[in-house]
């Protein structure tokens, strides 16, 4: 899609206005975030500032004259039940249907360019609600959201600079709404918090921009896009399930979390490490993409070992140093 030079500062003033707009409005309607035993922050802060998300993918709709409309329904849906989820809490049985229904229309969406056989895609529809609802764990502390998600989408833009598979203008819109978004979020204190509404929606974008390329290439070392909060929610899931918990129970046992919480370190210290960590295991992704499938898939089974390894190690520490 070609631009003219007013597209981007228009999508740009326009996410800022949104989000002033919004926090007026949750201001006045009391959605915020109450500090509970879980919780990484000591104050109440605005919640849903996620909704930019969607938000942009609205723009972004609009100006490429409805492009990927499955996709961008698939996020509006979930949006939405994302939102009331925020608002008050709604059970599983009531969330899950509508994320298998946005998940098996985003997969929709990338088989109306790429085929994609009925057993993949029925087996990507469960991989696709596992994979957005690990993502929805990574709003607990400053920063990680966007940070992590500017560092993941940057790989696929630069990806996508070279191989022009998905259109860069949604790539770019992505890039601004988290741009603002970070205004707010990437702070000591922050001004207003994801919500379900951000992570789901940003779950979801990531997975359908990164399961496009993937099948598209026929690159799975493109994984390595996620690797690093793919091991720690993995892990962490696996840890509880091992312990015998509630996986579906609110925690805050993640790496990044128990590195905030219990060592103390900055928010935002830890949010520029999984970022950038992140970023390092992209490159490995980007020089390894158009070898043989061989080679890819020996690949992303060192670096799972390798992180799955730094987890343990982690892991233990954590327990003794919480024994000290």
């Amino acid at each position: 899609m070609t631009n003219n030079l007013f597209t981007y500062p228009l999508v740009f003033l326009l996410l800022i206005l949104f989000s002033r707009i919004y926090i007026v409005l949750a201001k006045k309607y009391n959605i915020v975030d109450i500090p509970n035993e879980r919780s990484s922050h000591t104050t109440i802060i605005t919640r849903g500032g996620g909704i930019l998300f969607i938000l942009g993918l609205l723009l972004y709709f609009g100006i490429s004259f409805f492009n990927y409309p499955y996709f961008i329904s698939s996020a509006f849906f979930l949006a939405i039940i994302s939102f009331i989820d925020d608002l008050k809490s709604l059970s599983v049985k009531q969330r899950l249907p509508i994320q298998f229904i946005a998940i098996f229309f985003t997969l929709f969406e990338i088989n109306n360019t790429v085929s994609i056989p009925i057993v993949v895609i029925i087996a990507l529809v469960f991989v696709g609600v596992v994979a957005i609802n690990f993502f929805n764990f990574i709003d607990g502390i400053n920063g990680m959201l966007g940070l992590y998600s500017l560092s993941v989408i940057s790989l696929i833009q630069i990806l996508n600079s070279v191989e022009k598979i998905i259109d860069e203008t949604l790539i770019y819109t992505l890039i601004l709404s988290l741009i603002v978004f970070g205004y707010y979020n990437f702070r000591k204190r922050a001004l207003f918090f994801s919500g379900d509404v951000g992570s789901m929606v940003m779950g979801l974008t990531i997975f359908f921009l990164i399961s496009y390329l993937i099948i598209a290439l026929e690159a799975p070392v493109l994984i390595l896009f996620v690797i690093v909060y793919l091991t720690d929610t993995g892990g962490t899931v696996i840890k509880r399930l091992l312990e015998k918990k509630n996986i579906l129970k609110p925690h805050r046992e993640h790496i990044y979390e128990q590195l905030a919480n219990e060592v103390e370190i900055p928010h935002l210290k830890i949010s520029i490490i999984y970022a950038l960590l992140q970023f390092a295991f992209g490159v490995v992704a980007l020089a390894l993409y158009n070898k043989e499938l061989s080679v890819q898939l020996l690949v992303v089974f060192i670096m799972i070992l390798i992180m799955g390894i730094v987890y343990l190690v982690l892991i233990n520490y954590f327990k003794k140093y919480l024994e000290q």
